[in-house]
Formats: C-alpha cells, sequence, structure tokens
C-alpha cells in the first residue's frame, strides 16, 4: 500500500486485515511497518502499509524505506485523497512510470463532495489507465471492491500509461529501478554501479504537470449546494469582499462585547440585580436590628433599635414605599461597623 501522508491508508489496511497484523521495524531504520498475512482468493498475500511520502526516492527515511518495500512488491494499492486530488496523483503517476501493476482507492470521497467537488472516476481511470475505486473508507464504503481485486474476482491491478517523456530514456534494466536512477537516487544506482542521472527536474515538472491537467478534466466543482463555509472563506479571500466581511466581523463584535456586554449586560447586574435588587435587600435585613434612618423620596422614617422592634412605622414605611413604586428606599445607619458592610 501506497500514499501521501493521512489519506487514510492506515484504515485501508486494518479494514482488510482485521487484526492479524504484525509491526515490524524496517532493517536499519526506525521506521515501523505493518505488515499482515490475507488469504484472497485461493492465495495467500502479505499486505504491508508503507510510510506516507510524496514520493518515491531517497531524500528521507520514509522515502528509502517506502521505496524498498514498493520495488520488492508485486502489485500496489495505491491510496489517493478525493479532496487533495492535484497533490496525490503526482505519487500516482510516479508508480505508473515505475511500472508497477497498481489500483487506485480513491478515498475520503465523502469529503470532496462536502467541499462541493465531484470526481470523473471513469475518465480518471481513462487517463491513468488503471482502475479506480471509489472510497470512504471509515466508513468500510470500497473495502469489499479492494478485497475482489486482491482476490482477482474485481478490478484488475494494471500497469497505467507510461508519461512518454519518462518512456524515452528508460534503459534496459528493471522499469522501476531504472526511473529512480534516472531521478538521481544515488542508493539504487550503486547497487547497479551506475552513476545517478540528472533526468529529476525534467521528470518533476512533467509529472506535476499531468497531475493538474488530470485533476482539472475529472474534478467538477458544484455551483448549487455549495457549503456556506466555502463560500465565505473564498469571499474572504478577496480584497474588496474581505474588507466588508471584515468590517462586518468587528461591528458584530463591537455589538456583542461593547454594547451587549459592557452596556447591557453591566448595566442589567449592576442597576437590576444590585442597585434594585441585592443592595435593597441586604440592607433591609440589616435595618430590622440595627438603628437605621430609612427614605423614601422626601419622607424619611426614623428607626432607632431597628425595624423589628417598631412594627407601626415599620408598616407607614412599607405603605409609602407602595404608594411610590418608581422610588428606591435609601438606607442610613448609625453604627460604623455596618456602614463598612452595607454602605
Amino acid at each position: 500500500m501506497a500514499g501521501n501522508p493521512n489519506v487514510g491508508k492506515s484504515v485501508i489496511f486494518h479494514r482488510l486485515s482485521g487484526v492479524y497484523a504484525e509491526v515490524s521495524n524496517y532493517p536499519g531504520t526506525t521506521i515501523d511497518l505493518l505488515q499482515a498475512q490475507l488469504r484472497m482468493g485461493g492465495k495467500l498475500l502479505t499486505l504491508t502499509d508503507t510510510p506516507g511520502v510524496y514520493g518515491v526516492g531517497s531524500g528521507n527515511e520514509e522515502e528509502r524505506v517506502a521505496r524498498d518495500v514498493l520495488l520488492a512488491s508485486d502489485v500496489v494499492i495505491d491510496v489517493v485523497d478525493a479532496s487533495h486530488l492535484a497533490r496525490d496523483l503526482f505519487l500516482t503517476l510516479q508508480l505508473i512510470d515505475m511500472g508497477k501493476p497498481l489500483i487506485v482507492v480513491l478515498n475520503l470521497m465523502d469529503e470532496a463532495e462536502a467541499s462541493g467537488y465531484s470526481v470523473d472516476i471513469e475518465e480518471l481511470s481513462r487517463r491513468l489507465g488503471v482502475p479506480v475505486i471509489p472510497a470512504v473508507a471509515v466508513e468500510g464504503k470500497g473495502i469489499e471492491e479492494i478485497k475482489a481485486a486482491l482476490s482477482g474476482h474485481g478490478a484488475t491491478f494494471r500497469r497505467g500509461e507510461v508519461d512518454p517523456v519518462v518512456a524515452a530514456r528508460l534503459n534496459g534494466l528493471p522499469q522501476a529501478e531504472s526511473l529512480l536512477i534516472l531521478e538521481g537516487d544515488e542508493e539504487i544506482a550503486g547497487r547497479h554501479r551506475l552513476p545517478p542521472g540528472d533526468a529529476q527536474e525534467v521528470f518533476f515538472l512533467s509529472r506535476r504537470r499531468r497531475a493538474n491537467e488530470i485533476a482539472a478534466a475529472v474534478l467538477t466543482q458544484k455551483q448549487v449546494g455549495r457549503r456556506f463555509q466555502q463560500w465565505l472563506g473564498e469571499a474572504a479571500l478577496r480584497p474588496v469582499s474581505g474588507v466588508f466581511i471584515l468590517a462586518v466581523v468587528l461591528y458584530g463584535l463591537y455589538l456583542v462585547v461593547g454594547v451587549g456586554v459592557a452596556q447591557n449586560l453591566v448595566g442589567f447586574t449592576e442597576v437590576r440585580l444590585g442597585q434594585e435588587g441585592w443592595e435593597p435587600w441586604i440592607r433591609g435585613n440589616f435595618a430590622r436590628y440595627a438603628a437605621a434612618t430609612i427614605s423614601v423620596g422626601e419622607t424619611s422614617f426614623v428607626f432607632p433599635a431597628g425595624t423589628a422592634r417598631d412594627p407601626e412605622q415599620y408598616a407607614a414605611l412599607a405603605e409609602e414605599i407602595a404608594a411610590h413604586p418608581d422610588l428606591v428606599p435609601t438606607y442610613r445607619f448609625e453604627s460604623p461597623i455596618v456602614k463598612v458592610l452595607v454602605g
């Protein structure tokens, strides 16, 4: 199995192998390889999940491990992210140029569709020259088709259409090794006691151009039902609409923070809960037993021993408060301690 990082190879591997997987280090490296024995179509197969790479070569340890595993493989399951088709097809085209029989598993189809894209599977298969299986691995979609291909009862692993730029320069060595030598892989060149080639830039530019052309030909962006987030993201990147969206966002923040929180919320908590709710309640309870003068507008009531000791005057106070519901009673306490506690 081959593919870029984070394309769902491991999910497909576990869907195909179940629990019968062996983790081992590739000799001479710290790279973990997942391997499993599968029996399909009367054949015993060894399935290997290679490290996620963007290309096959000797640029780093992951690429070297993937390269050696792929060189030794009979067939390749190439896992491609449908939502990043142009990027991932670069590796697919390199595998085809290496002459490896393969099938392409177009995974994450749900994410591509959610982003408003549809993929012409038949056209993609025709242009690559290999079978293409659409899949959503986390949901198990496409797994049975992959198993059928492995058992020989479904899609057939095939060699694709080699880039004419590459084909014109291949030598008599095995095709995969010949390609890597031409691309400047010093390790493979050393194994055959040959100098590394200098065609990497030419091949890479041709491969990138082909990947972009194929992606453009098979991808269709739906105009109906596009996600609002995608539309908003694209609009935010444009100079005119981006400035307008920024202004709307800033104004919205002002309404939430400046008006909603600073004015309305603070005003509600300070006036309604504090001045008209909590403060009268706490002061009224202290006034039951502490000497206080309570005023309602211009009318004052003096309670030398607290309101609880003078029920008649307290009743008169209650009538005055009821007669003037728009006025908030004010309290003046005689005790310095009570003044400190409740004002």
